[in-house]
């Protein structure tokens, strides 16, 4: 069986004029990328940049978030990657111009309600990183993973 680090390898590709490594693999509806992994023989979902910052940088701080230096979603270029809170996360959106009004428009399917349930209950995730894979607000996140709405029947 391939490691993490060998099925990850076969999933982008280098993009010349950007030097970012476009994920191939699958992906949100935001477009960033995600892989299966196994732990403890159960098989989970992590997204693809925080995988190729820990293969390739390390550990991942406590509180802290992988931000794109590049702003491109789909890449997984470590040198493309830096740690940073969730502030200085939004605030780079902000100053960017990365975020506005089409957020509170997103639409989600139930196939999503239930990824977003498993995000935020086994992998951990916070709700406004949750909110920003989603292009949702982190009130929505809360209603879906309370089971408040998309709810199961």
């Amino acid at each position: 069986m391939k490691t993490l680090q060998e099925r990850f390898e076969t999933k982008y590709k280098e993009d010349p004029k950007t030097g970012c490594w476009l994920w191939m693999g699958a992906k949100t509806r935001g477009g960033y990328g995600h892989i299966r992994y196994k732990v403890n023989g159960q098989w989970s979902m992590r997204r693809a940049h925080r995988v190729a910052y820990e293969l390739y940088k390390g550990e991942l701080e406590t509180g802290k978030v992988i931000m794109h230096k590049c702003d491109n979603p789909k890449c997984v270029n470590p040198d493309h990657l830096k740690q940073g809170t969730h502030h200085e996360n939004s605030m780079d959106m902000v100053n960017k111009g990365r975020c506005g009004h089409s957020l509170s428009r997103a639409k989600i399917t139930m196939d999503d309600a239930r990824k977003i349930r498993h995000l935020y209950h086994n992998e951990k995730l916070k709700q406004r990183e949750i909110a920003v894979m989603y292009n949702l607000k982190r009130n929505s996140i809360s209603l879906i993973v309370n089971n408040e709405r998309w709810k199961e029947d």
